[in-house]
């Protein structure tokens, strides 16, 4: 069994118990990327995490808020780890970007509805299903669950077949994740993955790995956006090197009232 699916037999256990606290109106994380496709820009989605299965361990940001305030004027949105097992996540880690006003995206392992009804009520906007795990009826069904509710969907593929699958949902944002989630090593294939872009209406974001090293040269494909955790956690510089790049389609000045 992989560390991942054991993350997903672990969700069986684990306590999804909500009272719905929800204190604002959903913010669309698929609208915000498209506007900034309709802009000329990418998208930046930054995410908050204290560990992760891959060894990584965050030392610069115990606070969640601290992180929320000091990347704020970098990005777009934020995704936060809610996993506890391996990540260290806490539902109401949430509470500590809200007051950003921004989308924020629940990143988790969710296989059931309980999960998406915990995310609206702890003021997520966007869930994510990871199809390499779950069926084609499962992504239809939790994606379709989710987006009655008010709620986006981020569905997250390694294996091209997957892809195939996916691709024609309407109403979703599409991921290409460069790590393998069964070997937890980094295999990304994102030049490859570019060529299949125009195959969806869907915006389509790159995530994973993401750092100084290769950000020029990914900024050079189609994608629509960036989902970058370890990057910004390890490396404040990082920040302002993205903004010189000028990847960031977040100008300061959005208002999402």
């Amino acid at each position: 069994m992989t560390i991942v699916e054991e993350i997903y037999r672990n969700n069986s256990r684990r306590d999804f118990t909500c009272i719905n606290e929800r204190t604002r109106p959903v913010i669309s994380l698929r609208d915000e990327i498209m506007q900034c496709r309709d802009n000329g820009k990418r998208a930046t989605i930054f995410e908050f995490k204290r560990s992760s299965a891959s060894g990584f361990k965050n030392i610069n940001y115990a606070d969640p808020e601290e992180f929320a305030s000091a990347s704020n004027g970098y990005c777009n949105a934020f995704s936060i780890l809610t996993e506890p097992l391996y990540f260290g996540g806490k539902f109401d880690d949430s509470k500590g970007f809200v007051r950003m006003n921004k989308p924020l995206l629940m990143k988790d392992f969710v296989d059931r509805k309980v999960m998406i009804d915990k995310a609206y009520s702890e003021n997520f906007d966007c869930i994510l299903l990871i199809s390499d795990f779950l069926s084609t009826d499962q992504v239809r069904d939790l994606s379709g669950y989710a987006k009655a509710l008010g709620l986006d969907v981020l569905v997250e593929f390694h294996e091209k077949d997957r892809f195939d699958m996916i691709k024609s949902m309407d109403g979703l944002i599409i991921g290409y994740n460069r790590r393998n989630l069964r070997t937890l090593k980094m295999e990304g294939e994102e030049e490859m993955i570019n060529n299949l872009i125009d195959e969806t209406d869907n915006p389509f974001i790159l995530e994973s790995g993401i750092n100084g090293e290769n950000i020029e040269r990914i900024n050079e494909l189609k994608f629509d956006g960036y989902l970058i955790g370890e990057a910004v956690l390890k490396d404040k510089e990082f920040l302002r090197e993205i903004k010189n790049l000028g990847v960031i389609g977040y100008d300061g000045s959005r208002s999402y009232n």
